[in-house]
């Protein structure tokens, strides 16, 4: 019966031409032995930023390779609860040995302060997280906010007026087909809307948008 022990490596280096990592480390003797240890990331994240802008949040990453990598799963969280909801996929390159570039606008914001991760999923269903970033949303500014999404019965949805107004709600489907409106009475600052119709759809995912005046905001919804 053969021992347990720890190996460090002398190097660890990338063979592009097989698509592998080759770990090199000395051994004193030649009976048979095996090798185990935490998994290479096949994915190297340069930088993960944010930026509060008119229209959302914008999120922006950076990779300098890819390998067998799916997609980005976007999570964010109201600052301080720690608990982290899927916004979005983001579609991943796959094989890559190029700096890519990647942008997210998160519109659904409305003055609170939000943290973002990324869930970064190979094609064998193994994932890792990305480090936290925070940022405050801008306050002051017409902007809708709804939680949770995706949602199973109830939903809220918040409204941020610069200036009292009225306003109109609209729920599309994905064929872009009218599904739901209503007249709304908006106050300045944070208006919580329940819109209790839209517990009855079916599964998918729709659109709302919040109109008033000039202006418009839409998001998306998914109706589990």
């Amino acid at each position: 019966m053969g021992t347990n022990g720890t190996i460090v490596p002398t190097s660890v280096t990338r063979n592009s031409t097989a698509s592998r990592w080759e770990v090199t480390f000395s051994v004193t003797g030649f009976s048979g032995f095996f090798v185990s240890g935490s998994s290479i990331v096949p994915l190297t994240l340069t930088a993960f930023t944010g930026l509060v802008t008119a229209t959302g949040n914008q999120l922006h990453w950076e990779t300098s390779m890819e390998e067998n990598t799916a997609y980005f799963d976007v999570e964010r969280a109201i600052s301080g609860s720690g608990s982290f909801l899927s916004l979005d996929t983001v579609r991943a390159a796959g094989n890559s040995e190029q700096p890519l570039t990647y942008i997210y606008l998160d519109v659904q914001t409305g003055g609170a302060s939000y943290s973002y991760r990324l869930k970064m999923v190979d094609l064998d269903g193994s994932f890792t997280y990305s480090k936290i970033i925070t940022l405050q949303s801008a306050t002051g500014s017409f902007a809708i906010s709804v939680s949770p999404n995706p949602y199973h019965q109830s939903l809220s949805v918040i409204v941020t007026m610069p200036e009292a107004a009225e306003g109109n709600m609209a729920v599309t489907d994905a064929a872009g087909h009218r599904i739901l409106q209503q007249a709304l009475t908006l106050q300045k600052g944070s208006n919580t809307l329940n819109p209790t119709a839209l517990a009855s759809l079916a599964s998918g995912m729709y659109f709302l948008s919040i109109t008033t005046g000039q202006e418009k905001q839409t998001v998306k919804l998914i109706r589990e």
